[in-house]
């Protein structure tokens, strides 16, 4: 078996909190328009859950 690396990619945050009038669907669905690189990231480790059964973590700051 291959040997697994660690990866860790910077999200330093979305662009825009979630407007009151919108579902999360909504927003998400605008966020990913913006090609950030925040949103790659996101994007790649939903895949990764997906596709895998390689473990994504989401750490936060509180």
């Amino acid at each position: 078996m291959a040997e697994r690396q660690t990866r860790i990619l910077p999200v330093q945050r979305l662009n825009k909190p979630l407007a009151h009038n919108k579902t999360i669907a909504q927003w998400w669905t605008e966020e990913k328009t913006t090609n950030t690189p925040e949103v790659a990231a996101v994007l790649e480790a939903a895949e990764a859950l997906r596709t895998s059964d390689i473990p994504v973590g989401f750490p936060t700051e509180t």
